[in-house]
């Protein structure tokens, strides 16, 4: 072989090894780049568990909160939460065609020591289901609790600075202990005649420490937010630490159709669409609870509500809990009339205004602890053809309010739902000539 041939045969060897290095690079910055697979129109959601962190210690036999965030343009409709693949709770989005971020708290007991694989799965309306990576945590006794995480949820719209948020009131009575008689520590015999004796001497004994128990106190948190002309968009008024929701209402006008107001998390959010062309305000209620040892939880049912017909469809809170309020997700092509609570359960009425069927969901909060237990108070008023008119339903003094809601005449548009004192407030328009109904509730609960 001649001097020329080799030198041609390592050339060509050193260009086949250059091409081949050219192309794997090129495919593994395509793969670096689509690590989570391709994104693209009817992809599934994206899902991140935000708490607990990878590698966390978590109690045993107490409640962990697990913080999920789930994305898609296609609207998030429910996420659940599984432990070594196997499903433990779940919580549906408050508006029935989706969020397109959706980031609730789910709740999660380990009653055994070990190692443990979180999971979250979130589907959207189309059905299409997007998983979260799977977080290993270790469950072992004594461990620190892991602290609540707060929801940051993004509103779809401009929000305003949020309302002042009024400061609970924690009231500590010290109870001013009496002393018992007080006993002799004199243990020298009698004297003798001749003797002189000092004066016995006593000390009190130190009373004994009494708890005083701190009674739960009944705070509303506001959240302010505005929408855009013809637009839809929502308001998420988030509970403080060391408080939980308990129920919820919204705020807003005769141009704003509230499709849904329920419980997200520790936190109450509130949707609605704008029907004019300017821009309107929507306010979202939380009512916080602090000193409750108990939890809260959502019950959620559904309905369909077929074409110019009605429906009522209701939560029930299981055997064991106590209902302390409620909401309700629809859309704009329905009218909410009915918005409170039946027994131990809540009951929405919704009357589908198109010639399609329309679906309707109803939530039930409801406090998981012995001892609560809750009442109804009602007010109902008459409102004058195209007049406004405020109801107010109060609580007794041995009961707070957790809750609320209303009924009202077909007609009239509930503008204003929420809490005032220790009562329930229902604020609405006539839009007929002839005199309506209308009846504010107020859900009390005692702990």
């Amino acid at each position: 072989m001649t001097q020329e041939q080799k030198l041609a045969i390592i050339a060509g060897t050193l260009g086949v090894i250059v091409l081949l290095c050219v192309a794997a690079f090129a495919l593994a910055t395509f793969f670096s780049r689509n690590a989570g697979g391709p994104i693209a129109t009817g992809a599934g959601p994206q899902v991140l568990i935000k708490s607990p962190q990878q590698g966390a210690t978590v109690p045993i036999n107490q409640d962990v909160p697990v913080q999920v965030s789930a994305s898609d343009s296609n609207g998030v409709i429910r996420i659940e939460l599984y432990v070594n693949g196997t499903q433990v709770a779940s919580e549906s989005s408050p508006n029935t065609q989706g969020l397109q971020s959706f980031s609730p708290t789910l709740t999660w007991r380990p009653t055994n020591p070990g190692n443990y694989g979180l999971q979250a799965r979130a589907v959207n309306r189309n059905n299409v289901t997007g998983e979260s990576a799977v977080i290993q945590v270790t469950a072992q006794a004594n461990a620190t609790p892991q602290p609540t995480p707060t929801n940051s949820p993004t509103p779809t719209n401009t929000p305003l600075p949020p309302a002042s948020s009024p400061t609970p009131i924690i009231i500590v009575v010290t109870a001013t202990p009496t002393a018992p008689p007080p006993t002799s520590t004199n243990t020298r015999p009698p004297p003798s005649p001749t003797a002189t004796s000092l004066p016995p001497t006593s000390t009190a004994v130190p009373p004994t420490a009494t708890r005083t128990s701190v009674p739960p106190v009944s705070t509303q948190v506001l959240k302010q937010a505005t929408i855009n002309g013809n637009d839809n968009g929502q308001a998420i008024a988030a509970c403080p630490g060391g408080t939980k929701v308990t129920g919820g209402g919204f705020g807003g006008d005769v141009s704003l159709t509230i499709t849904g107001s329920a419980m997200q998390g520790n936190a109450w959010q509130v949707l609605a669409k704008n029907t004019s062309g300017t821009s309107h305000q929507l306010i979202a209620l939380a009512i916080c609870v602090s000193n409750l040892p108990g939890t809260t939880t959502q019950v959620f049912a559904q309905a369909s509500v077929q074409p110019n017909a009605t429906a009522t469809p209701t939560a029930q809170c299981p055997s064991g809990s106590t209902l302390t309020g409620g909401g309700y997700g629809s859309n704009a092509q329905q009218i909410v009339y009915a918005n409170s609570n039946v027994g131990n359960a809540w009951q929405v009425g919704s009357k589908n205004i198109t010639t399609t069927a329309q679906t309707l969901n109803v939530f039930a909060v409801c406090y998981n602890s012995a001892g609560a237990s809750s009442t109804t108070a009602n007010k109902q008023s008459d409102v004058n053809g195209g007049a406004n008119a405020t109801v107010t339903a109060d609580c007794p003094a041995d009961k707070i309010v957790t809750g609320g809601g209303y009924t009202a005449a077909q007609g009239l548009v509930v503008t204003n739902s929420s809490k005032t004192g220790n009562s329930w407030q229902v604020s609405a328009t006539n839009g007929l000539t002839s005199t309506l109904s209308l009846t504010a509730v107020a859900v009390c609960t005692g702990f």
